[in-house]
């Protein structure tokens, strides 16, 4: 039984990590793992604001779509040419 319960226990966590990426709002820590980069050049680009964040609460949330305008353009605020262009991947 207690295999079991180790069991159901990590497949929570996946469970939870997995609906965090899919997420439409990402913790700093979340927002690194997304783009496979550490938390601490997260943070920089953060500070250098480069990457757009919101503040909740005290908490830094990241929203994905912005996040993934940043990879694609190397700015959170794309034109609107460059959204329309890939509109249809995200």
């Amino acid at each position: 039984m207690e295999a079991l319960a180790e069991i159901l226990s990590r497949f929570d966590r996946l469970e939870k990590c997995v609906n965090n990426i899919y997420s439409k709002w990402l913790t700093v820590n979340e927002a690194s793992i997304y783009c496979r980069i550490s938390e601490s050049k997260m943070r920089k680009l953060i500070g250098a604001g480069e990457v757009p964040i919101n503040h909740i609460g005290g908490k830094i949330l990241i929203n994905r779509k912005a996040l993934d305008y940043f990879v694609m353009f190397g700015t959170g605020k794309p034109t609107r040419k460059q959204r329309e262009s890939v509109q249809c991947l995200l």
